[in-house]
């Protein structure tokens, strides 16, 4: 039984502290662990090594100059980048070490214990940000459970002796996605022409443009938050559609119509029923369908704090958006 020391470095969003941080750690016990977080001391304490030539050579802190000069006050202000954090665990390492650390037994065995580490880590400094984020009122470090991205590779030590071992780190990737998603020239010419004319960008696609990010964009999913703001995206752009369909004479009865009820349901059947004629219900069921599992998780996790366990959803909360978007699209408003 020997200890094994894995050390990890994060990157984060200039997180702004007092000086009087810079080389701060600490350490903490985790079920069969020990975590120590640090804060860097000077600008190149967790930065990239010589050979770690694939990196960008990013300051592990900086000081900060945009800040307010106020009387009676300390306003000196450092910028953190880059933090460490070394999780220590017991190992089942065998004694004898081959030339490749990466190699049969001994490299099973420490592939499994890096792994285990890794964990650790993650979900260690997923929880200290989580209280960073949601403390320290600076909104550019992220959403609250979003993780910050590995910087570099970790590296692998003997504890006691400090030796070093090997390195492990995300590995490179490659994903293919529909080059349908790409910006067209005309799609381009229509942004010139809205900025152009004053126009922004509509609520409703904002919205679902963030619930996207959210499901497929984000470093850490975040399915709730991406369910709530499709659910809203589609609502608006109901109310949207609704209202363009208002004219001079039955203005009031929009308005009425709109005041009367609310929902997923009210706008796509009930309200565009009685103000269009048309319904989703009626002109695509299994859409509406889906359109009902997404409400049924949006008012579950309004009420109750929680995804719906009656109504699991089937396809993605942006999915579904987009295509009551598209039905929308098709009928010209």
């Amino acid at each position: 039984m020997r200890k094994l020391s894995v050390r990890i470095r994060y990157q984060i969003k200039d997180l702004w502290i007092h000086p009087d941080l810079l080389g701060w750690t600490h350490r903490f016990k985790r079920e069969n662990a020990e975590i120590q977080i640090s804060f860097p001391e000077s600008s190149a304490d967790f930065s990239a090594r010589p050979w770690e030539t694939e990196l960008a050579d990013i300051p592990s802190v900086f000081p900060v100059v945009n800040v307010y000069d106020e009387p009676e006050w300390d306003s000196r202000t450092a910028g953190v980048k880059l933090i460490c954090v070394d999780v220590v665990l017991e190992s089942q390492l065998p004694d004898e070490r081959p030339e490749n650390p990466f190699s049969g037994q001994y490299g099973s065995v420490l592939s499994a214990e890096c792994e285990r580490a890794t964990k650790h880590a993650e979900a260690f400094v997923g929880e200290f940000l989580g209280w960073i984020r949601a403390l320290s009122r600076q909104p550019w470090l992220g959403m609250v459970d979003e993780r910050p991205r590995q910087y570099g590779r970790a590296g692998i030590f003997d504890a006691e002796s400090g030796e070093s071992i090997g390195g492990v780190g995300p590995q490179i990737t490659e994903s293919f996605i529909s080059s349908r998603k790409r910006m067209s020239l005309s799609a381009v010419q229509g942004i010139a022409k809205n900025i152009e004319g004053g126009a922004k960008v509509p609520v409703a696609q904002a919205l679902l443009a963030d619930s996207w990010h959210l499901t497929d964009g984000a470093q850490s999913v975040d399915k709730v938050r991406a369910v709530i703001l499709a659910a809203i995206a589609c609502e608006v752009r109901a109310q949207d559609f609704l209202r363009a369909c208002s004219t001079q004479d039955n203005q009031p009865l929009v308005d009425l119509i709109l005041a009367k009820g609310s929902g997923l349901h009210y706008y796509l059947h009930t309200a565009l029923k009685a103000i269009s004629g048309l319904s989703l219900k009626e002109s695509d069921p299994a859409l509406f369908k889906h359109v009902e599992t997404l409400a049924s998780n949006r008012n579950s996790l309004a009420h109750e704090g929680i995804l719906s366990d009656r109504n699991p959803m089937l396809v993605a909360a942006p999915e579904i958006a987009q295509r009551v978007f598209d039905w929308f699209e098709e009928r010209g408003r």
